[in-house]
């Protein structure tokens, strides 16, 4: 499972909502 919005991901992004 690849994440487009990274921001979006809590483990990928750097802004875990």
């Amino acid at each position: 499972m690849v994440a487009a919005d990274s921001d979006m991901d809590p483990h990928l992004g750097p802004s875990p909502r």
